[in-house]
């Protein structure tokens, strides 16, 4: 999906975004209080995009996360967040599947379904 120029520009602005909003949570206290706080503060505003307000997003996750992080990258002031998100899919290719159904001359004749069968 990420040849697509739409997704590509979708996942700057969302990196861009959370990096501005996490600038200023550097340099204060890691606690598991703030942590989830910047859970919860991330994933209000994406969520909400998805809920209609947005064209490009159709889903949002940003989390702690707790399987890369370790004691000595909290020691060394480092922490780790995942983003999952899917931007809306590009209609790139359309197809058509038809049918010959000659029940549907009945309606150009003035016939009946009845009369039909």
């Amino acid at each position: 999906m990420l040849t697509f120029f739409h997704a590509q520009y979708t996942q700057d602005v969302l990196d861009e975004a959370i990096l501005h909003f996490l600038d200023e949570k550097k340099d204060r206290n890691g606690s598991l209080a703030r942590i989830e706080q910047v859970e919860d503060a991330i994933n209000a505003w994406g969520i909400g995009k998805t809920k209609g307000n947005d064209p490009e997003l159709s889903g949002f996750r940003f989390a702690f996360d707790r399987e890369k992080m370790s004691p000595a990258f909290a020691a060394d002031g480092w922490y780790h967040y995942a983003l999952e998100f899917a931007p809306v899919g590009i209609m790139e290719t359309i197809s058509v599947r038809r049918s010959l159904n000659i029940n549907l001359l009945a309606d150009a004749l003035g016939l009946s379904q009845s009369e039909a069968a």
